[in-house]
């Protein structure tokens, strides 16, 4: 068949597809084991499997998890969207291959509320590639559990991987556990693979019992990454408790560690690679078998006001900042 037969096609369909009415988008949806797919995902007829429901979703709207559901293969998201528990109870969504982002420019996805599980099978529970200026948001959620290996690596909780610049990463007061098998996968992992700049906010966040605890790596692209973590617990790592690792063709890191404890950790902080700089104030590293370490040009620099003390061997800074 020639290519204009399949234009004039094309065109006969998009004109019966007009004539067909289709139900609107909602601006919330709603889902639920007990629901059914195939109506309108209503708080009264819940659909009853996510990706139903986000069909039924405008860009930028809201589905609601009403309570446990299971996701049988990997989720992807391409819209602005929110997901989140709707206050009933308790919203667990057992993930068997992960929830993918592939987001274009200025998109936002948001997850509130829930317990994401990948039942030490999956490999991934949040796998995020977004472009310029877009957004994802991780409030009050637990993740846990992923364990399973995919292309080598072995468990993520969250993978943070924009190819866009302007990006950025928000996770507030959320838990982190059982996530990697050693000697890869980390609660939370920021890799950009494309030249850029991206901030990261980690606030009020436990992490505990993974093999790394938040790991950035300036990866392949050449840009900038501006990283918080504050207010957060870091323990039981098996490697390390918190690390940048950025060399000299790697995208520059600058994090700042405040009011955080790194604690029985492999390393409590390191800093590797000449464009990786790390600031800690205010800050407890104990407990760890090395407290801090740079390597490899790396940087790391302290206020003068943590508590670097009881680690196998407790390390030094780099320097001091003096307090302004």
């Amino acid at each position: 068949m020639s290519f204009q037969s399949l234009k004039l096609l094309a065109g006969v369909s998009i004109i019966c597809l007009q004539t067909i009415p289709a139900f609107a988008l909602n601006d919330e949806s709603w889902v639920s084991r007990t629901g059914a797919d195939g109506g309108t995902c209503i708080v009264t007829q819940p659909c009853a499997t996510l990706s139903y429901a986000i069909d039924q979703t405008k860009a930028g709207g809201q589905v609601n998890i009403m309570d446990s559901l299971q996701l049988d293969g990997s989720l992807t998201l391409r819209k602005s969207i929110s997901i989140v528990n709707n206050g009933a109870g308790t919203a667990t969504i057992l993930v068997a291959a992960g929830i993918v982002m592939l987001l274009g420019d200025n998109d936002i996805v948001t997850f509130r509320g829930l317990i994401l599980d990948g039942s030490k099978n999956a490999s991934i529970g949040l796998a995020f590639d977004g472009g310029a200026k877009s957004i994802l948001n991780v409030q009050n959620c637990v993740i846990r559990n992923f364990k399973g290996q995919l292309d080598g690596q072995n468990g993520y909780g969250i993978t943070f991987r924009p190819h866009g610049p302007l990006t950025k990463l928000n996770v507030t007061g959320s838990t982190f556990t059982e996530n990697g098998t050693s000697p890869t996968g980390a609660a939370i992992q920021i890799y950009p693979i494309s030249a850029g700049s991206a901030q990261i906010t980690i606030d009020r966040v436990i992490a505990t019992n993974n093999v790394f605890g938040i790991a950035a790596d300036g990866g392949v692209a050449n840009g900038s990454m501006n990283i918080t973590i504050s207010n957060s617990v870091i323990s039981g790592s098996v490697i390390d408790g918190i690390v940048a690792t950025s060399n000299a063709a790697a995208t520059a890191i600058a994090m700042m560690v405040k009011n955080t404890q790194t604690v029985n950790n492999g390393y409590g902080i390191r800093s590797i690679g000449a464009r990786s700089v790390v600031r800690v104030s205010d800050s407890t590293i104990t407990g760890n078998t090395v407290g801090v370490e740079t390597s490899s040009g790396g940087t790391m620099l302290t206020f003068g006001n943590n508590e670097l003390e009881a680690n196998g061997t407790n390390g030094t800074f780099s320097g001091t900042i003096a307090r302004k």
